[in-house]
């Protein structure tokens, strides 16, 4: 759960994966002292080692979250700025909803699709931008005709907690 929601932090955050890791990693190998201290007379070695190990994966991911989220909800909304960034790409894709029969059964119910947008950012990463119906109708109807195919979007660029920029919009 927490690798889920740093992911999705991460993608509205224009920093290197690594530098994240890089941050988390120790705090959670700091942590586990305290585990393994607790743990040791009570486990064998092998135990300790699956429990620390299994402890330090869990700890790197809620560590991960906590300062992607810092960094996050603590931006300067007032001090931002607007970033022209190209547009790589439009498409959908198709999804089935699922609706549960009985209690063992689960049946695929109706397709939907959900439409994206790919944009380019400023650290030559890509992010992957939800559009609604509309937005994509809008875009996809001119995406075949060069001329009035959308070149580039606007970006609100806000400084975050921790210096990291972040995609507001």
């Amino acid at each position: 759960m927490f690798y889920g929601i740093a992911m999705t932090l991460l993608s509205y955050t224009l920093v290197n994966k690594w530098l994240v890791v890089a941050f988390s990693l120790p705090l959670a190998l700091m942590s586990a002292f305290p585990v393994w201290y607790f743990r040791r007379e009570r486990s064998t070695p092998r135990r300790l080692i699956i429990t620390l190990l299994l402890y330090i994966v869990g700890a790197t991911g809620f560590f991960m979250t906590t300062i992607l989220a810092v960094n996050y909800f603590g931006r300067d909304k007032e001090d931002s700025m607007t970033v022209e960034a190209p547009v790589k790409g439009i498409y959908s894709e198709t999804r089935q909803r699922s609706r549960r029969v009985n209690r063992r059964y689960v049946a695929s119910g109706e397709t939907y699709k959900v439409h994206y947008m790919v944009i380019l950012l400023p650290d030559s990463s890509e992010m992957k931008y939800p559009l609604s119906t509309e937005e994509y109708n809008k875009y996809a109807a001119t995406s075949h005709i060069p001329s009035r195919r959308p070149k580039s979007v606007e970006l609100t660029l806000s400084r975050g907690f921790l210096g990291w920029p972040v995609v507001t919009k």
